[in-house]
């Protein structure tokens, strides 16, 4: 085959090919060949429609009523109103997203709306749970933010998650606000997830802006990097990798895109060394992935043939993103005496790697999609939307990577490529944006396996941030066509919106919405009788107890309770045999003992059903069937024992006194 040349204009010699195979290849290559089209600049106009920007955002304020609207009538089981919720998320982004895709707007004005979707979608969020943290990870870092409040003393241990306090950014910022304004820890870390979604948001816009030299393209990419099925919830939530990510963001800004100065290296002193050092301390995973990036430019910088004057420079900035996180790993290993980080990313990343490669070999059955480990399917239409999700940012990946490719050669054509093939590049950041989207497979490919899930959903963010240059670039040799040009227009938004939704539901499936009790499910699982329950310890037993608990109650009674938890990340003790055993054993003695257990928080609501997330307290439990759930005898088993005393019942939740139960045993 003869390369052609000129794709998008007709053009191109296909005479080695039969004639019935001419039309499919010529199609397949225009799809996927660059098109100078993309590089055409648009008209700007003089100043910003105020009344379109006014209308836009009442738009968002009305999809936000119809979603809180929706969420409602998942509390109270009325599905038939949940639709609500999906009307909701389509009235408050479409507006926006049709906006930023039109020709005629102003710069400042894509920004402002690329701003305004990110935080319409943080409160889009916040509506799931209002008043209060609900999810998994935010009273992770609620404890950390506690602790450090009441001891005015940073690395203060954390047993849910003992990294957090080496990693301590996120807190410093919310209790130096709530320190100096006395609101309370939940209003304050909402002031810091508006401050991170502005830095992350404003970031992408203008690096993507400067990356494909375009206001409009800069806003599209940005409104597609929110479609990623962990922007919403994920990057929303009160955790570390929610401001490490704006971080990130700003860096990549300085880095890439901001108009260079007379003195480079005082830029560096300035800038971008302090928001290195403050990545290092909030998040490991996100300032190893940008020192990956870094150091992957700096190469491509050393690689291309035209060389240019601040390579050198490059590679220092690159050096220091991967040394200061590497100083500071270290110190944490020294101070927490057992290099908790090592401890707690090395088993995810080893047992994930192993089972993918296991998978690929085809030495492992693959985790069953759509469904959760209690047996709930998630809806037909659900799944539909999730694999449209994927269908469509592959194809945004396959039109826009070539295209991507000979733009940094400063090319529009096959040619361009083969330029860039030979390492005569002219712009590093395109080539690894493009070479970034195209990781977005393996993702995918990782969750089909059960440890790797994790390591593919945390690639994500990361990832879109190349998947959205390139689906970017599709969109646009969309928009660029002349013929049927309202047609175009609303497929792109059905597009958009499609991404959107599909992503919404990767991340989130059926939970999205506000629902009622379920055993085992996160955010689901946490509600007002459990929460009374964990203060009345505080009340009436004080502080600092150790108390045994399952997954989800070991959070409420920590940062609701102020109780002392007992969990097999920090204390190496699984209690899980000490409730759901048929009968006391030796080993739950020895559990309890080796523990150093006060108080049983048992929830007979477990009985009820199989856990949602797989398991009741933690890996590894004990469980004497994994079809059905415990018996409500094993729970309730500790009212015949000498020496436990039955201190609190309100029908569902039990509390147990154990602490004379070692005395009791010894005694016979």
């Amino acid at each position: 085959m003869t390369l052609p040349v000129g794709l998008g204009d007709g053009q191109g010699a296909m005479r080695p090919f039969p004639s019935w195979l001419r039309r499919p290849i010529k199609w397949i290559v225009s799809l996927i060949g660059p098109d100078a089209r993309i590089l055409e600049n648009d008209r700007e106009p003089s100043s910003i429609d105020w009344d379109i920007v006014a209308g836009i955002a009442l738009a968002m304020a009305a999809g936000l009523i119809l979603v809180a609207f929706g969420h409602g009538a998942g509390r109270r089981g009325d599905g038939a109103l949940t639709f609500l919720y999906w009307i909701g998320l389509i009235v408050m982004t479409a507006p926006a997203a049709l906006r930023l895709a039109s020709p005629d707007v102003r710069r400042d004005e894509r920004l402002m709306l690329s701003i305004a979707l990110g935080l319409a979608l943080l409160l889009f969020k916040m509506l799931y749970a209002p008043t209060a943290f609900a999810h998994f990870d935010e009273f992770l870092h609620w404890s950390t933010a506690l602790d450090l409040m009441a001891s005015h003393r940073l690395f203060t241990p954390n047993p849910l998650l003992p990294v957090s306090p080496f990693y301590p950014a996120l807190e410093i910022f919310t209790t130096s606000i709530a320190s100096l304004t006395h609101l309370s820890i939940f209003a304050s870390a909402t002031i810091v997830l508006i401050v991170a979604r502005c830095l992350l948001v404003a970031g992408l816009f203008l690096l993507f802006e400067k990356c494909l030299a375009s206001a409009r393209m800069g806003g599209i990419a940005c409104l597609l990097f929110m479609t990623n099925s962990n922007f919403i919830f994920f990057e929303g939530q009160f955790a570390y990798e929610t401001l490490a990510i704006g971080w990130l963001a700003s860096i990549l800004y300085v880095e890439w895109a901001r108009p260079q100065s007379d003195d480079p290296w005082r830029d560096r002193l300035y800038l971008t060394f302090p928001l290195l050092a403050a990545l290092t301390v909030t998040h490991h995973l996100t300032a190893y992935i940008l020192a990956g990036l870094l150091l992957a430019f700096a190469i491509l910088e050393m690689l291309k043939r035209e060389p240019s004057g601040d390579r050198n420079l490059r590679v220092v900035v690159a050096g220091m993103a991967i040394v200061l996180p590497a100083l500071w790993s270290w110190r944490v290993g020294s101070v927490s005496q057992g290099g908790s980080l090592a401890h707690y990313l090395g088993p995810v990343l080893e047992s994930g790697v192993r089972e993918f490669w296991s998978f690929l070999q085809g030495g492992l059955r693959g985790r069953k999609l759509f469904v959760a480990a209690d047996g709930i399917e998630t809806p037909i239409w659900m799944r539909i939307a999730s694999l449209a999700a994927a269908l469509l940012a592959a194809l945004g990946i396959a039109g826009g990577f070539f295209s991507v490719i000979a733009a940094s050669a400063k090319g529009a054509d096959w040619r361009a490529v083969v330029r860039v093939i030979h390492g005569l590049w002219t712009d590093s950041r395109k080539l690894l944006l493009a070479l970034l989207g195209i990781t977005f497979p393996v993702s995918l490919l990782l969750r089909f396996t059960s440890s790797g899930w994790e390591i593919g959903n945390r690639m994500t963010p990361f990832v879109y941030i190349g998947v959205a240059v390139l689906s970017c670039v599709t969109l646009m040799r969309i928009l660029a066509r002349r013929d049927r040009a309202r047609v175009r227009k609303i497929a792109a938004g059905l597009v958009v919106l499609s991404l959107l939704g599909g992503g919404l539901v990767s991340g989130w499936g059926i939970a999205c919405i506000r629902r009622a009790y379920a055993v085992s499910a996160d955010a689901l699982s946490i509600e007002p009788m459990a929460i009374a329950a964990a203060r009345w310890m505080s009340d009436w037993l004080g502080a600092g107890n150790r108390v045994a608990a399952d997954r989800v109650n070991t959070l409420l009674v920590t940062v609701y309770g102020s109780q002392t938890p007992i969990t097999q990340l920090r204390d190496k003790v699984n209690t899980s045999s000490i409730f759901m055993d048929k009968t006391f054993s030796d080993f739950d003695d020895w559990a309890l003992h080796h523990g150093r257990v006060d108080y049983l928080f048992v929830d007979l609501r477990l009985t009820t059903g199989l856990p949602r997330l797989g398991v009741y307290f933690d890996k590894g439990e004990y469980r004497p069937s994994q079809s059905s759930p415990p018996a409500a005898s094993s729970f309730l088993k500790f009212n015949a024992m000498k020496g436990v005393s039955r201190i609190f019942d309100n029908g569902s939740i039990v509390i147990y006194d154990v602490r004379g139960v070692h005395d009791a045993l010894w005694s016979q």
